[in-house]
């Protein structure tokens, strides 16, 4: 791999936690409206539950991950820094979202 290319997916690298809490806010959303005309408020719990887990599985494997590289391979500490704390904000962020769709009554009028 060119140093370019390297360069650019860590740099990529980055962007990770807040893509899977931003599809995880669209599925929590969007779902909604989605699903109240297709089944009950049931289904949208369900959903946001299960969307919930899997975003924060996901977020929390990358931050593993990313902490075993940065010891191993010694990445630039600002990159690996910037990742890790984008990733736990995104993490941060997932469980707010999943509380304020699951406050919110679903199905509503």
């Amino acid at each position: 791999m060119t140093r370019a290319t390297s360069s650019r997916t860590r740099a990529g690298g980055l962007l990770f936690g807040p893509l899977v809490w931003a599809a995880h806010f669209l599925i929590v959303y969007a779902s909604e409206s989605l699903l109240c005309r297709l089944a009950d408020g049931a289904a949208h719990t369900a959903l946001t539950a299960i969307a919930t887990l899997l975003a924060l599985a996901a977020v929390i494997a990358d931050l593993v991950a990313q902490r075993r590289r940065s010891h191993r391979d010694d990445l630039d500490g600002f990159i690996a820094a910037a990742r890790i704390g984008l990733g736990l904000l995104s993490a941060g962020a997932i469980p707010l979202v999943a509380a304020a769709g699951l406050a919110l009554p679903a199905c509503s009028a």
